[in-house]
């Protein structure tokens, strides 16, 4: 991440004047959605395949990795995650 992206980030962060946002779903029998924060794009990239890969694991067979979507909002999208 670039020292401009984590002062962005730092800057939202500290904003005390921000309104305050949760994550959640409307779906009552599904998980909570995850809010995650990590040092690099690999760190990101390796916790969504681990995870994704947990939950195939779990469902056997139920869910395959087409199965699941990645939403993310944020000021870019690293090429890691698409690969």
């Amino acid at each position: 991440m670039s020292p401009t992206h984590v002062a962005l980030i730092n800057t939202m962060v500290l904003d005390k004047k921000r309104i305050q946002k949760s994550l959640h779903t409307g779906h009552p029998l599904g998980y909570n959605p995850m809010l995650g924060s990590f040092a690099d794009e690999k760190a990101e990239a390796e916790m969504i395949a681990r995870e994704i890969k947990r939950c195939t694991a779990n469902m056997g067979g139920v869910l395959n990795w087409g199965d699941f979507a990645i939403l993310r909002k944020c000021l870019y999208f690293p090429c890691i995650i698409l690969h």
